[in-house]
């Protein structure tokens, strides 16, 4: 009898605590498993305000208080109340009954100063029984930086190079931002466009320009650097201007590429073909001498390196003599200046015919001869001739482009 009695109490001891099991567990399954709604998050530098959502899955029965906290604090690259803030002043979450979803607030701090990888931790470090902690438990926020260490742009959309420059510089300029991490250098690559252009490029004066692709390092606050390209010079004239497309290749350290990534140079001739001017500014001679030869010179600066002769084409110039009235009393600079003739002669004004002389390429290296008639003005006695005169070229007119009047 005994015996039987120690069973029952034993028997109604295992179904209590079995109950006591049952209910502890569906409490706990009412109440719900908390976590994070994503493994990770990623803000900008300059959102300002984020936030960081934990839900509440499985349950939704009665109020929970949910602890948070900073995690693995050694493996972490942003710092608390440097690059962030976390706003609440107690870390804890509290949810209400039936509430589902909580907010973790974090100020995210903007700077000037490039920050490649920059991340921290958060995890949910308890709850209130009988909730329970679900597989979301960690999360990690990541801050990008938002172009503290620039955009690079060419600084003009072309340039023109004369083809005995040596070299055609380009600017390239930085905006945006100015930094550059030590660990991240900022290194842009610069080069020639081979395919695109119609300069031709290659080792030697045989061709335009040296091709080349060169990487540009910059340091923080560095805001302009230089690419140059060698141009190739030659004694042949070329009428047409020649092209060199140069691009921003890529760029590493955080910065980026703008929209002007392209830009042209074009090479011009260095007056290969010469430069027309009179040997003299004014000639004299004789009113019987009956002729007077003008030479014009076909010359150029002086090329220290002896590449160009400036002669190179056959050239062709108009030159045309002032027709009109000379009058006394005038400045050397003055276009009727007639060199102190008519006063010397004792008479008010000459009058010159004008005259043009045609020199063409096929032409060009034969004497011209310009015929100048000094005519008494009607004023004076018919008997009063002018015995000469000192008036030749007053002025010259240049049409054709391949070459520059000096």
């Amino acid at each position: 009898m005994k015996r039987v009695k120690r069973s029952s109490t034993r028997l109604r001891c295992c179904i209590g605590f079995l109950l006591l099991l049952l209910t502890t567990t569906r409490a706990a399954e009412d109440a719900g498993t908390f976590g994070f709604d994503a493994q990770n998050y990623t803000f900008d530098e300059n959102v300002g305000k984020a936030q960081v959502k934990i839900v509440r899955t499985g349950g939704s029965s009665g109020s929970a208080v949910v602890k948070y906290a900073l995690a693995n604090p050694m493996d972490a690259t942003a710092t608390a109340n440097k690059n962030f803030k976390l706003t609440d002043s107690v870390y804890e979450v509290n949810f209400d009954d039936s509430q589902l979803e909580g907010n973790i607030s974090i100020d995210i701090i903007n700077d000037d100063v490039y920050e490649a990888n920059e991340y921290f931790y958060l995890e949910i470090s308890s709850v209130t029984s009988p909730a329970t902690i679900g597989a979301n438990q960690l999360v990690v926020v990541f801050i990008v930086d938002d172009g503290d260490a620039g955009q690079f742009n060419f600084a003009a959309p072309y340039i023109f190079c004369r083809e005995d420059s040596g070299n055609a510089v380009v600017s390239i300029e930085r905006s945006v931002g100015f930094s550059s991490a030590s660990y991240v250098p900022v290194t842009l690559v610069v080069s020639t466009v081979t395919a695109d252009g119609n300069a031709t490029s290659g080792g030697s004066k045989a061709f335009d320009y040296l091709s080349v692709s060169q990487p540009l390092t910059w340091a923080t606050n560095e805001v302009s650097k230089t690419f140059a390209v060698k141009i190739f010079n030659n004694n042949k004239y070329q009428s047409q201007s020649r092209s060199i497309k140069i691009h921003l290749d890529s760029v590493e350290g955080g910065a980026s590429i703008g929209n002007m990534s392209d830009m042209w140079i074009y090479i011009i001739d260095d007056r290969d073909a010469g430069t027309l001017s009179f040997s003299l500014s004014h000639y004299e001679v004789m009113e019987n001498g009956g002729k007077v030869t003008v030479n014009v010179t076909r010359l150029g600066i002086p090329d220290s390196t002896n590449v160009n002769t400036y002669s190179d084409g056959a050239v062709g110039v108009d030159v045309a003599t002032y027709g009109g009235i000379i009058l006394p009393g005038k400045s050397k600079y003055d276009l009727d200046y007639d060199y102190g003739v008519v006063e010397a002669r004792g008479y008010s004004n000459l009058q010159v015919d004008p005259d043009v002389i045609h020199i063409t390429p096929s032409t060009w290296k034969d004497i011209q001869y310009i015929k100048v008639s000094a005519v008494a003005s009607s004023s004076l006695d018919a008997s009063s001739e002018v015995k000469y005169s000192k008036l030749l070229a007053y002025s010259a007119s240049i049409g054709d482009s391949m070459y520059d009047q000096a």
